[in-house]
């Protein structure tokens, strides 16, 4: 090359690198505009060449990445496969850019509730990575580990965690990778019902994710967003509330109050509403998540599925049954389509939906089928004393209540008490409710000692003065039905 040349190609590398590499830096800062304006700088010095070859790829797949994390979801996608087709056409010395723009494209899937594309993506991505030895290898497999918490399949989840680890230690760790590492085991302790070692984890995670990111970045916000899901499940919702409101405000300083992830934390906050009866707060919240999750373009499904599941259960609780039904069969449909009939997903909002029809008579028999099918699928993934069985277990106790079947009804409430307790200990107060229920059972059991005992019980619990008066199961106006 002559010097004539060499200072030309210096040029350009300059023009192009220099605001390439400075818009990554503001990106891991997030700061996504001001990283937007140095990337189309990059990528407008590429364009004055007429080039097209691997480092345009790179500058458009950080344009890309850019996109997604702005909830710019056609963007993104169209970015991320014209990057994958430019690493392609450049040869096999790009092999590992383009995997993990692939990488990029199953997160992108994923987040969108696109199963299947998603683990396709990502498996492309791994087998490259695993070959190449890259160091990017540890990030790919802790996105299949969050893809199998997303389906509900903690076997995946606790595979791909595990091997994350190994390549991690085998090929070297990526900046944010340990922090990723810790907020991703938080969430499958979560999952596995291990609420006491999850909040360890994320007490392991935050300095991580503080040392990484900074106090701002959406991995504080998620942080919060596991807090608040720990908490919600050994019933401290005041705390709950607290971190969904702690990772609302972090998103709104990120993205605005009109983001995909502000939503997502105010649909959970909605939810602690509803749990505390606060239903006004909770519909005006659910309300605007469902708002945004259905004007933002390319959307995930599974986020309109839980906003409407659970805006149909608080529509429910106001009387709004044949609202609420209508509500909720939307977002069953969006669950099977989405994730899969046989998904975690989908045996919530069949608990959901199953609540509701219990509010009609004629409703009852296909409650009854629905929280059949929901408890198998739990089952099956998680094994018979989950935490997540409880709830489900108790809601079927309450319908073979209402159609007599007494000595079935005593089974259910027996085995959700076990499964509550073993969570919650013997003496909490949101046993209350059904405990009152298997108290009537075993009144028509003609086993009245135990039922009062059971009775005897539920009143000082319900009395307590730390009776957040909220924890109330789906099925406790039963009686008010069946009068």
């Amino acid at each position: 090359m002559t010097a004539a040349g060499l200072a030309a190609f210096m040029a350009l590398w300059s023009a192009w690198e220099a605001p390439n590499r400075e818009g990554t830096r503001l990106q891991t800062e997030a700061k996504y505009q001001e990283a937007e304006t140095y990337y189309l700088r990059a990528r407008e010095a590429l364009d004055a060449t007429g080039r097209r070859d691997a480092p345009y790829g790179a500058v458009i797949n950080n344009l890309a990445a850019l996109a997604q994390r702005m909830s710019r979801f056609q963007d993104a996608e169209s970015g991320y496969r014209e990057a994958v087709d430019i690493f392609k056409a450049s040869g096999r010395n790009f092999d590992r850019d383009r995997a993990r723009t692939m990488a990029n494209l199953g997160a992108l899937a994923m987040n969108q509730g696109r199963i299947a594309d998603s683990f396709g993506w990502l498996e492309q991505a791994r087998v490259i990575q695993q070959r190449q030895r890259d160091v990017a290898l540890g990030h790919t497999l802790l996105t299949l580990a969050n893809l199998g918490l997303l389906k509900g399949d903690a076997d995946l989840a606790a595979q791909s965690l595990a091997q994350a680890r190994q390549a991690m230690d085998l090929f070297g760790r990526q900046p944010g990778d340990e922090a990723g590492f810790a907020l991703t085991r938080c969430w499958l302790l979560t999952i596995q019902g291990n609420p006491t070692e999850a909040s360890k984890a994320c007490d392991d995670a935050q300095p991580k994710v503080l040392a990484e990111y900074g106090a701002t970045h959406p991995h504080n916000a998620m942080l919060e967003l596991r807090r608040a899901q720990i908490a919600q499940d050994t019933g401290d919702l005041d705390k709950a509330a607290d971190s969904y409101r702690q990772a609302a405000v972090i998103y709104t300083r990120i993205y605005g109050e009109s983001s995909i992830p502000y939503a997502r934390a105010t649909l959970g906050l909605a939810n602690i509403r509803r749990s505390q009866r606060q239903y006004g707060s909770a519909l005006n919240l659910a309300q605007n998540s469902v708002r945004i999750f259905s004007s933002v373009s390319g959307s995930s499904g599974v986020d309109q599925m839980s906003a409407l599941q659970l805006l149909g259960d608080i529509q429910r609780s106001q009387g709004q049954t044949v609202q609420a039904e209508n509500t909720i069969r939307r977002a069953l449909s969006l669950a099977k389509n989405t994730i899969g009939e046989d998904s975690g997903a989908a045996a919530d909002v069949m608990n959901t939906l199953a609540a509701t029809l219990f509010e009609r008579p004629e409703g009852r028999e296909e409650a009854g089928l629905l929280l059949e099918r929901c408890i198998a699928i739990r089952e099956a993934r998680f094994g018979g004393m989950h935490p997540s069985l409880s709830e489900p277990i108790s809601n079927l106790g309450f319908v073979r209540l209402s159609e007599g079947k007494y000595e079935e009804a005593s089974h259910l409430f027996e085995r959700s008490l076990g499964i509550r307790q073993q969570v919650l200990g013997t003496d909490h107060p949101s046993h209350a409710p059904v405990l009152a229920a298997y108290a009537d059972t075993l009144d028509h059991l003609q086993r009245k000692s135990q039922a009062k005992w059971a009775r005897s019980l539920a009143r000082r619990l319900a009395q307590s003065p730390q009776n957040p008066a909220n924890q109330v199961l789906t099925f406790t106006n039963w009686k008010d039905q069946n009068k």
